[in-house]
């Protein structure tokens, strides 16, 4: 009677559910996490292995990378019926795949994928990726119901992580302006920078518009052309850097006795800015910029002072991205 009771029992329990998976790395994608990284990651997250070339469930990963971006392709096909596909996308290889080993445990078992991974049978713990695993036999002999034969998997020496990649980038844009001309102000920008991980930096260039204002007996022209020198940090979409702002500022007057004269200005800050990827190659940025200039300056005609620098110059811009 009790053996018929421990029957019963084990046949109401479910079976665990099982995928088959096929791992591709394409173009770019070498420094990638490999097939055997995933299913240890995946099979950390459910508590189980769940990967055998028998089941009915059919999963094929594709990564790629180009343009300091990649991109993972997951197709997933049940017996016959129709393939479903999801496309992920992140600028950091190893996020991508943590983001396709959650869709994939998902896919297998979403009750035990959903559990905070401290819940789940060899779970790891928020912030951090598995140790790849590897198989050993467990010895015939040992005690314990059902041990006999059985293969388990037993944590193998992480081999050192890969050298971050970097990437190359470039950008066109506008900007609007106040506090280094007498009205609000537009200009545009180009910049050209490196990545490697979360760290870049960039050298850009810029122009503001000239603008005039009228005085008593003409009118006084200024306009600024300057370099700068941004180094960011980056997390996900968004970025924070400092920026370091040289330049010159000129100003001419159509007056009874014409001037003009150009002083140089230098501009201390920070910036943040967040960045939406259209394309692995392509991106839109969006930036805010507040700089205080470590010198004012001022404008004088006719003795008088027509315009004084601002303390603190704010700056909107947009750019598109281009990378490589």
């Amino acid at each position: 009677m009790a053996a018929l009771v421990v029957l019963v029992l084990l046949a109401q329990q479910p079976l665990p559910a099982r995928l088959a998976l096929q791992h591709l790395r394409g173009d770019g994608a070498g420094a990638c996490p490999d097939q055997a990284w995933l299913e240890a990651n995946v099979a950390a997250r459910l508590g189980y292995d769940p990967f055998t070339s028998e089941a009915p469930l059919q999963a094929r990963a594709r990564f790629e990378c180009a343009a300091g971006a990649c991109t993972a392709t997951l197709e997933l096909q049940r017996g016959e019926g129709p393939p479903r596909r999801r496309l992920l996308a992140l600028p950091d290889c190893d996020e991508l795949a943590q983001a396709l080993a959650l869709s994939l445990a998902l896919a297998i078992d979403p009750l035990r994928a959903s559990r905070p991974p401290a819940q789940v049978d060899g779970g790891v713990p928020p912030g951090q990726a598995p140790a790849p695993l590897e198989a050993r036999a467990v010895n015939p002999g040992a005690s314990g119901p059902g041990d006999a034969g059985v293969q388990e998997r037993a944590p193998a020496v992480t081999p050192p992580e890969p050298l971050a990649r970097w990437s190359g980038f470039a950008q066109v844009g506008a900007h609007g302006t106040a506090g280094l001309s007498p009205f609000l102000n537009g200009g545009a920008r180009v910049a050209v920078g490196a990545r490697v991980g979360p760290v870049s930096v960039a050298l850009e260039a810029r122009v503001d518009l000239p603008q005039a204002i009228g005085v008593e007996g003409g009118s006084v022209f200024n306009t600024a052309v300057m370099g700068t020198l941004a180094p960011c940090l980056h997390w996900r979409a968004f970025g924070g850097c400092l920026v370091v702002s040289v330049g010159a500022l000129g100003a001419s007057g159509q007056l009874g006795a014409g001037q003009a004269g150009t002083v140089w200005l230098a501009l201390l800050g920070g910036r943040v800015s967040w960045e939406y990827p259209l394309l692995p190659w392509f991106a839109v940025v969006a930036q805010l910029t507040l700089q205080a200039p470590l010198v004012r300056v001022r404008v004088v005609a006719n003795d008088a002072a027509v315009w004084a620098s601002w303390p603190v110059v704010p700056e909107l811009g947009a750019a598109a991205k281009v990378r490589w």
